[in-house]
């Protein structure tokens, strides 16, 4: 068989038998098979890219065609717990967390169809569930109309589409949504917004058995809004956030407009986002359709786990989910670590009380207000204390206090669950807080 290269000699002048210019072929022979390997290398990344962009789209193509593959969890089916919270409110790590446990957890997305989500969701937009009245037409336009799929919603992060098959060749991440996304987005609205104030949460798209709220301290959230979505201090959020904002809550549009002071055109409109958001949340926990809230600080994912249910058997929906839990949080020693930081902002930003009362007296009656609510002292400790009142020490022995289950909390209060994890004491002891201020006392403070 002959040789695919003819033998050729490149010391000094020396020419193969057959080829007066073998020197020659040999370079052209390397040229060749670094061409080869070039080519190899850029198909290898269009493949990567297609598959990034296009995957979950082909996985709902197939689906809609008729073509079955397991999905994780059917959308009928109840998951086990929904996690809401604001943008960097720590969603992100704690999800992390959850999944280093053994949980199918997925953040921001509770489609079964292309994620991995069999116990439950990490999001921020699903909180829309909880949020009173009905999607306005300037609400539709502003969530729907230009597609917002960087500021963290998407309606598949929901449900795979139902009323139309999206383009496979128009990848939203990279050039927006399409007519059919647009189509999905209004109609997946029309139900899911306050949906799970409604017929307790029969309307929703997915049904979860406990719904947890996630705080943060709000200025450590203001500072890390600021550094993702402004460019500086004194430059608004970038358009895509505000018409995300203005399109959540549109009675509310001053509140997001143009402030006075111009330190305010950052930080006035994530203050109010912090204080919207979570307004709406705590209502929704006072009316027992939230099951409990906590502070995202010293929050161990385990404790957050046995909150919302994973501890026994008897609470959890899928029983490999309890069991992965009293592994990890019993027997493992190799627990994640609680004492990640959010990453976003690193020493770039400080706010301080002073920055916000300067900018808005209304904005930061309701922050401190509010704040107060979720044990955070913005009024003294230079606004990174914890309040007195919600000190850890004093759960056991406070009279305005009272253990109970949080489960069903009764009309008057907020509560938090102690959940004994297999039979055994309470692993976590959490408190009652009493009837919130009327809106006039705490807005006064």
């Amino acid at each position: 068989m002959r040789s695919r290269y003819r033998p050729v000699a490149v010391d000094g002048d020396a020419h193969g038998p057959d080829d007066p210019n073998g020197r020659d072929a040999a370079y052209r022979r390397g040229d060749d098979e670094s061409a080869r390997l070039v080519r190899l290398i850029i198909t290898a990344i269009f493949c990567a890219y297609f598959a990034y962009v296009l995957g979950p789209v082909t996985r709902t193509l197939l689906m809609l065609m008729g073509i079955s593959f397991q999905p994780s969890v059917s959308e009928s089916e109840t998951r086990q717990v929904l996690v809401v919270g604001t943008q960097s409110s720590g969603t992100t790590s704690m999800n992390a967390k959850l999944v280093a446990l053994g949980l199918e957890v997925y953040h921001e997305n509770a489609n079964g169809v292309l994620t991995k989500c069999g116990d439950g969701s990490v999001s921020w937009f699903h909180g829309i569930r909880f949020i009173e009245g009905a999607p306005t037409k300037h609400s539709l336009d502003e969530l729907c109309g230009a597609g917002h799929s960087r500021s963290g919603f998407s309606p598949t992060m929901f449900r795979a589409p139902q009323t139309c098959v999206p383009n496979p060749f128009w990848p939203p991440k990279l050039f927006g949504w399409d007519s059919c996304l647009r189509r999905e987005c209004a109609d997946l609205l029309s139900t899911e917004w306050g949906c799970g104030l409604r017929n307790n949460g029969a309307d929703c798209a997915t049904h979860f058995a406990r719904v947890l709220l996630q705080v943060r301290h709000p200025l450590r959230v203001i500072e890390s809004l600021a550094v993702k979505f402004c460019t500086g201090p004194t430059s608004p959020p970038s358009e895509d956030l505000m018409a995300m904002l203005q399109g959540m809550w549109p009675g509310e549009g001053s509140k997001f407009g143009k402030p006075d002071v111009a330190l305010g055109a950052c930080f006035r409109p994530l203050g109010w986002y912090w204080v919207l958001y979570n307004d709406a949340m705590l209502e929704a926990v006072q009316r027992g359709q939230i099951h409990a809230w906590y502070r995202v600080e010293g929050s161990k994912p385990c404790e957050v786990a046995a909150l919302a249910g994973f501890a026994s058997n008897a609470t959890s929906i899928r029983p490999g989910a309890a069991l992965a839990y009293n592994r990890s949080c019993w027997i493992r020693s190799d627990l994640p670590s609680t004492h990640k930081t959010n990453s976003r902002n690193l020493g770039q930003l400080t706010v301080t009380p002073a920055s916000i009362q300067a900018i808005d007296d209304q904005l930061w009656s309701r922050l401190a207000g509010l704040a107060s609510e979720f044990g955070y002292n913005l009024t003294g400790g230079g606004g990174d204390a914890l309040a007195p009142s919600a000190s850890h020490s004093e759960h056991a022995t406070s009279p305005d206090r009272e253990w109970s289950s949080a489960h069903t909390p009764a009309s008057d209060a907020r509560a938090e669950q102690p959940t004994a994890p297999g039979g055994e004491a309470a692993q976590r002891h959490v408190y009652q807080l009493h009837r919130r201020r009327a809106a006039n006392d705490w807005r006064n403070l």
